[in-house]
């Protein structure tokens, strides 16, 4: 039961945990090892397309789980007892034979029932007969899984085609049996399901020189199969797609479906809008080439060494990537925004130094209103409650944003107006809030998008809360200042401000901590 109830759980994101606690279960007699395997050899089957999970968590699991002991005294190891597994499930008697009879009985009598006993009974061997099908395809898939783990060797793997393919060979206790193909013997329609299944499955790792001579064999019954007229069309075109997928070097043309964890679900979706985006932004104008050459090598700007004006001076805002005015993007509803944004700052950080891929993303938020009030907002919520590293990715991505002119002045007021007035209600879950508030004023001042009057003015909103909130703000800036470019960059930033400051803090009290600062 312990077992059952930890698959039931058992996700992408969840694996690592869930299957060091499968591990972990004292497998103390051969009982209990088989009833483990069985309990992942049935969930496998029943969900398909975690097939390749199930198969990492056999992986883990042959390498951890002890071996026991049968009745026979015999030692028995986890991959000993999967594959006595996989051939019992494998090699049992047509799983349609019960069916098949009583489908035969049905049809027999069936004069005799009435359209509502007809309906019925149709309708519960569809039933069946699906869940035996499903039964079936899950069990080819996940032997093909087991197989592309190294858990069932190439000789298991070339009995389970030839047995579905219908080939014959005289040699089966040879390592490796040659087979061929007699011309006869009946296959069922899941029988040619089950052997496209297969190879879509394992195509790709048992296709190789050493196997060449059986592929061949394999895949020219496939091509006749394909034109057998007396096959239903779904399983010619199967076939037909079989073949394709071999010739494209066992790609898919459409995506396999497989456990995801919900990072990987959210990328998946933002790349879709973003495709979509980019697409209906074509239909509207054929645009120019927005991506231009790189000025930033990667983190820095405003170090230590820099000149003495804290403030850079930026003259060609917007220059060095091109402009993508004559493209217009697709306005974006709340929650796609907030993604692409989580989305830009996620791959800035992997790459900084890819400035193309940067401009191209920032550009496909304009057709949002305030896309840029908005991202610069969004960005600020997250720096109170990130890690470091995003933290400092934060202040960096809205400072060459600044200085590329794709965000402007007013969007950097616009989104941090909030992040100032509220900045102490964050104090309780993130001790640190001010300083952090304190690094992204100062990184802003740095690149001429705001300066200290307009901080002041904005301070002077949260003295309704407490009075000793803006100094705490003057302060926290002037320590990031501070420790990037030294004491002249202070000066450089607040000098000119000095009316500002006073009727912020008061004479008397901005004379006092100007004296601090010097000090």
């Amino acid at each position: 039961m312990m077992v059952k109830s930890i698959l039931n759980k058992m996700t992408k994101e969840k694996f690592d945990r869930l299957s060091q606690q499968i591990i972990d279960i004292p497998v103390k007699s051969y009982q209990i090892l088989t009833m483990m395997i069985a309990n992942v050899y049935e969930k496998a089957i029943d969900e398909p397309y975690l097939g390749d999970m199930y198969g990492n968590l056999c992986v883990r699991m042959s390498q951890h789980v002890q071996k026991c002991t049968s009745d026979a005294n015999k030692q028995n190891s986890f991959k000993r007892s999967l594959l006595n597994k996989c051939e019992d499930e494998f090699n049992k008697q047509d799983i349609y034979v019960d069916f098949k009879k009583e489908k035969v009985a049905y049809e027999e009598s069936k004069g005799s029932m009435s359209a509502k006993e007809q309906k019925e009974k149709e309708d519960d061997m569809k039933f069946r007969r699906m869940k035996i099908k499903k039964q079936m395809l899950g069990n080819v898939k996940f032997i093909g899984q087991l197989y592309k783990k190294s858990l069932l060797k190439e000789k298991i793997m070339r009995f389970c085609i030839a047995d579905l393919l219908n080939l014959e060979t005289k040699d089966v206790r040879s390592k490796l049996p040659i087979y061929y193909d007699a011309g006869d013997g009946e296959m069922d329609e899941e029988d040619h399901e089950a052997i496209c299944n297969m190879f879509a499955t394992i195509g790709k790792t048992i296709d190789k020189p050493a196997t060449l001579g059986f592929i061949k064999i394999c895949f020219d019954k496939i091509k006749k199969l394909s034109f057998n007229d007396s096959l239903p069309a779904r399983s010619r075109f199967m076939y037909k797609d079989l073949l394709d997928l071999r010739s494209n070097n066992w790609v898919t043309r459409r995506k396999e479906e497989k456990a995801m964890t919900l990072d990987e679900i959210r990328k998946d979706v933002e790349q879709e809008e973003r495709q979509q985006a980019q697409e209906a932004a074509a239909m509207h104008q054929g645009g120019g080439n927005y991506r231009g050459n790189n000025n930033y090598g990667g983190r820095g700007g405003g170090g230590r060494g820099g000149s003495g004006d804290y403030r850079s001076n930026n003259n060609n805002r917007g220059g060095n990537y091109g402009n993508n005015n004559s493209k217009t993007f697709p306005p974006l509803d709340k929650d796609k925004f907030a993604r692409r944004v989580k989305s830009i700052r996620s791959e800035y950080m992997q790459d900084p130094k890819d400035m193309k891929e940067l401009m191209l993303s920032v550009d496909e938020l304009t057709g949002t209103d305030d896309h840029g009030s908005q991202f610069v907002s969004q960005n600020a919520d997250t720096m109170v409650d990130c890690k470091e590293d995003e933290r400092k990715a934060i202040y960096l991505l809205l400072e060459i944003l600044v200085k590329e002119g794709k965000l402007s002045s007013s969007d950097v007021k616009a989104g941090l107006v909030d992040a100032i007035e509220f900045i102490n209600s964050f104090v309780c879950d993130a001790p640190m809030a001010f300083d952090y508030l304190g690094r992204m004023l100062a990184t802003m001042i740095r690149c001429d998008a705001i300066d200290v009057t307009w901080i002041g003015e904005q301070a002077e909103k949260t003295k309704a809360e407490s009075p000793v909130i803006p100094e705490k703000i003057i302060r926290a800036i002037i320590k990031a200042i501070k420790a990037d470019n030294g004491i002249d960059a202070v000066k450089n930033a607040f000098g000119p401000q000095q009316m500002a400051m006073e009727t912020l803090l008061g004479k008397d009290q901005w004379v006092l901590i100007k004296a601090e600062m010097t000090s």
